[in-house]
């Protein structure tokens, strides 16, 4: 004979069933990754630092790479923020926050070494350069005003691309 099930033993095994098939299903969706909220904030801190250590007057170039590095990480982060939660993959951009935070500390380090040494740093040639361009552009009171103010604003750390 067949064993007697009754209705509530039936009705507990579906559920089962369901509850079984479902979880899963909503770890997936709610268990997402999550940003790397501090890496961001130590890598932008990192970049502050580079700043106020003169590296737009030191080391202009480098940290205008550096800014580039940066604007790539948030662009990654903006791409995973955008896709759904189970399909979030910040390796790429926690990779290119640990590059940012290294070149960082290197080009801060090189603006202080710099500082120190009394050396002029690669924005003062461009600064040199913009004055001499200013003196031959006489004629052009708007272009000259404009390069006046950017070398100021470099001179000064100021300058922020």
């Amino acid at each position: 004979m067949w064993p007697s099930v009754t209705r509530s033993e039936g009705y507990r095994s579906i559920r089962g069933a369901i509850a079984a098939t479902v979880a899963p299903l909503l770890l997936l969706l709610v268990g997402c990754a999550n940003p790397p909220t501090e890496k961001v904030e130590a890598a932008e801190l990192a970049v502050n630092e580079a700043l106020s250590a003169g590296a737009t007057f030191y080391l202009a170039e480098d940290f205008a790479k550096l800014e580039d590095l940066l604007a790539r990480a948030q662009e990654e982060l903006a791409v995973q923020e955008n896709k759904l939660g189970f399909l979030r993959d910040y390796t790429t951009a926690e990779q290119l926050l640990a590059e940012i935070q290294e070149e960082a500390d290197r080009i801060t380090a090189g603006s202080e070494r710099m500082k120190e040494a009394g050396k002029p740093g690669r924005g003062q040639e461009s600064a040199d350069a913009d004055e001499s361009e200013r003196d031959s552009l006489s004629n052009e009171p708007d272009q000259a005003c404009i390069r006046e103010h950017r070398t100021k604003q470099i001179m000064c750390g100021e300058l922020v691309r």
